[in-house]
């Protein structure tokens, strides 16, 4: 199995945001495929020594083994809540009907979009 193929970025090369969306969903596809890789590389190392060293198999290797591979499993557990994350919030920008995708925004324009102008207080929904 092989990562998916990703663009070359330069510094302060525009993107547009559904290309922006894109990356962030192919950086969670190549973060999944981490994880499986990092699975099965301790299924193979657990298989390796039970095959290797059968006579060494007792109840305190057993459980040694098995805590690490539970703590590992913890691991990629937390990784895959941050993954969920990350997709939930991709999810929610791809869904949302107030914005256009596909329109380059520069720089020097989000100042005049309000984006940065942290001295504008966020408007209330009855304010408008």
């Amino acid at each position: 199995m092989s990562l998916p193929d990703s663009p070359e970025m330069k510094p302060g090369q525009s993107i547009t945001k559904r290309e922006s969306l894109a990356l962030l969903l192919t950086s969670v596809a190549m973060n999944e495929i981490s994880l499986s890789h990092i699975i099965s590389a301790e299924a193979d190392a657990i298989q390796a020594f039970v095959k290797s060293r059968p006579e060494e198999l007792s109840y305190m290797s057993v459980i040694r083994i098995n805590n690490t591979a539970s703590r590992l499993l913890e691991e990629v557990s937390n990784g895959q809540w941050l993954s969920l994350s990350k997709l939930d919030r991709i999810l929610r920008l791809l869904t949302d009907d107030n914005e256009t995708y596909g329109e380059f925004v520069e720089p020097d324009e989000l100042d005049e979009l309000g984006e940065l102008d942290e001295s504008k207080e966020p408007k209330e929904p009855d304010e408008e």
